[in-house]
């Protein structure tokens, strides 16, 4: 609420806002602040945002060492927003580019993988088995059937008049009787 409010006021500042209008318990009067049992007091969130309190120092109630004090070349405490912006863009291009370089590594893995199983399955014979390629028969040809010695010879069938014809060929068309 106190950030909302006051934009500008480093978490020091704030919390230098919330001490000072802290108070003890009515009982408590009198103690040294910080106490062990109540620290700065109780705090009282709508005095921290209604009452004008200077704004203090930057590092809040707390004192700070003087070798922390002349660190003032800090560049996480004092970096603006736009060299916050422009590092959070260069981690962004960073990451993407590892990413797209992640995405290409694999990619090119699984190509290998599939090349290699498909050159393997041909090696083997592939779906014909071992013994080479089937040959189809081209188109109006009869395919070659061996003939099996034990077999036996098959009569000719009566001419049925109800039996579709063969279709004739492509110089006949439309097919004449």
């Amino acid at each position: 609420m106190i950030k909302s409010k006051f934009p500008d006021l480093t978490p020091g500042q704030i919390a230098n806002r919330l001490v000072k209008t802290a108070v003890l318990p009515d009982a408590e009067k009198g103690l040294s602040l910080p106490d062990e049992k109540y620290g700065y007091g109780i705090i009282q969130p709508l005095a921290a945002l209604k009452d004008n309190i200077p704004v203090g120092s930057k590092y809040g109630p707390l004192t700070v060492p003087e070798s922390l004090k002349e660190k003032s070349a800090a560049p996480a405490l004092d970096a603006s927003d736009d060299e916050q912006g422009k590092a959070d863009q260069k981690a962004l291009i960073i990451w993407a580019v590892v990413g797209v370089a992640t995405l290409t590594v694999i990619g090119l893995a699984i190509l290998l993988i599939v090349k290699r199983s498909r050159r393997r399955r041909n090696s083997e014979g592939g779906p014909a088995g071992p013994s080479g390629p089937v040959a189809y028969p081209q188109y109006g040809q009869q395919p070659h059937t061996q003939q099996n010695p034990y077999q036996q010879p098959v009569s000719p069938q009566p001419h049925n008049p109800y039996q579709q014809q063969p279709t004739p060929p492509h110089s006949q068309w439309p097919p004449q009787q």
